[in-house]
């Protein structure tokens, strides 16, 4: 297992002098500049054997000398099949995103930055995803608009639905959040629409060296959506994490066999599941 794979642009300070650095944690880990690393074929070769934990390029443009695309394709010519990886980080959507996942990266999970995520949330039909993708995780450091959260939690406009992760860093959600999602959830004539989980966590404070990994930090949001389902008098079973800690996990299952559960613990996680013997086609 290989650690990562880093390509990206490097400024001088000029607006001309543009290089392109590929950093590869293989075996020992080192930086080279793309010219350098033409000459060096058979480690590129290696690379083939290598499944890297993660792998990010560059997208941002601008007024590069060599685009960082250009590199991986070269990369993925020399070794004859597409890099593989764990995870893939997506900065943007460009006119590349497709023709990276389709033609030079084999990713398990990808996984898109803040401002990205957000877009996705607000205009879910602008973003294609190919179904090759299994996992997809969307990481938020801001609250998007929480009827546009709804939706896209609920209505599967982004086609399956069922692969995604949306984690939320941020302490103030809307009050009337879990009021909204259990009603959707209840009333949804789509169920098999939601995706796979919803995330939410305080926001890191700034001297995080400080944080007790092994304690809860103070998160109103937690509180009161324990409140929230205890009113509901929904099935609840606790249990115990490694520190002693308390996880409350609540319950509400369809008569149709869908079934929504929240766990509280240090976040609170929505997570939206089908029944066992539930056949999706995708075509």
């Amino acid at each position: 297992m290989c650690e990562f794979l880093h390509i990206f642009n490097v400024n001088d300070g000029s607006r001309t002098q543009v290089k392109t650095y590929v950093v590869i944690d293989h075996e020992n880990g080192f930086s080279i500049l793309y010219e350098n690393m033409l000459n060096m074929v058979e480690m590129v070769q290696s690379l083939k054997y290598c499944i890297f934990k993660e792998v990010k390029i560059d997208e941002n443009y601008g007024l590069q000398k060599i685009q960082p695309i250009k590199v991986l394709q070269k990369i993925t010519k020399i070794c004859h099949q597409k890099i593989k990886t764990i995870n893939y980080y997506c900065e943007r959507q460009t006119e590349h995103f497709l023709r990276i996942l389709e033609t030079y990266v084999s990713a398990q999970k990808l996984i898109f930055n803040s401002y990205y995520a957000e877009s996705i949330v607000q205009e879910p039909k602008n973003f294609i995803i190919p179904m090759s993708q299994k996992e997809i995780l969307m990481e938020l450091d801001v609250m998007p608009r929480t009827n546009n959260l709804l939706k896209y939690i609920s209505r599967g406009e982004f086609f399956g639905g069922d692969r995604v992760t949306i984690h939320i860093f941020w302490d103030k959600v809307d009050e009337e959040f879990n009021e909204k999602i259990l009603e959707i959830f209840k009333s949804t004539k789509k169920p098999h629409n939601f995706i796979k989980r919803v995330k939410f966590s305080p926001t890191a404070p700034f001297c995080s060296s400080k944080i007790d990994p092994t304690k809860p930090r103070p998160f109103a949001f937690r509180e009161r959506t324990r409140e929230f389902l205890q009113q509901q008098l929904l099935p609840c079973f606790t249990e115990k994490d490694e520190h002693a800690n308390p996880k409350e996990i609540f319950e509400y299952k369809r008569s149709d066999g869908f079934t929504m559960k929240v766990k509280i613990h240090f976040d609170v996680t929505f997570s939206f599941e089908r029944p066992d013997n539930l056949l999706i086609f995708r075509f």
